[in-house]
């Protein structure tokens, strides 16, 4: 079947594309299928591959993700076949994230914010991709390693961005039913890691 693929008309073949994409299993998983598609050819990663066609992951973010124009992260100027198609990976970047639970440095300040973003936008589809990849759960494991390291340093100075990220995160997502899934001795430690915030210590300014 594959030398009929790379014969057959470009707008065909890019449909056929934006079919795969929307049909992973499980759902909300990332689209592994238009990843196997595109190796098994170099005519066919030629044809559909991001910098060859925008239009396409464009669209798949489109019919994937939420994109809320009245959110006050909006930016028409961004609305653009390559922006969105920037937007699809980084999005997917941030659920391999979450769902391996990677807490290492690298591109994690980045992923908060892509994080922050894909929460102000939702419209319950976003919500639902995060919480398929386990969002809750890495969200507070994120929060108490950062506020552990924040009292190992003994310090009065306010929260550093990134803490303040990811508290906020956990404020905007979290549900009675993730708090009540952690046991009582973990709530306990994490609310003595929260104590500077209570007191007033430590001042939250995300957007500084």
């Amino acid at each position: 079947m594959l030398p009929y693929l790379e014969l057959i008309p470009r707008d065909i073949l890019e449909y056929i594309a934006f079919l795969v994409a929307l049909t992973p299993i499980p759902v909300f998983s990332p689209p592994q299928e238009l990843l196997n598609l595109l190796l098994t050819s170099s005519t066919l990663y030629s044809s559909l591959c991001i910098s060859s066609a925008p239009h396409l992951y464009a669209r798949i973010f489109r019919s994937t993700f939420d994109l809320d124009m009245n959110s006050p992260s909006y930016d028409a100027s961004k609305i653009t076949d390559s922006g969105l198609t920037f937007d699809l990976v980084s999005r997917y970047r941030l659920l391999r994230r979450v769902r391996r639970m990677e807490f290492s440095n690298k591109m994690m300040l980045e992923d908060l914010r892509v994080a922050m973003q894909t929460v102000i936008e939702s419209k319950r589809v976003n919500e639902a991709h995060l919480k398929s990849a386990g969002f809750s759960e890495f969200t507070f494991s994120y929060a108490e390693q950062c506020l552990t390291k924040h009292q190992i340093a003994q310090t009065h100075a306010a929260f550093d961005y990134e803490t303040n990220l990811v508290l906020w995160l956990l404020v905007l997502t979290w549900s009675r039913d993730d708090v009540t899934k952690i046991a009582q001795e973990t709530r306990e430690n994490f609310l003595i890691l929260l104590r500077p915030l209570v007191l007033g210590v430590s001042q939250i300014d995300c957007w500084s």
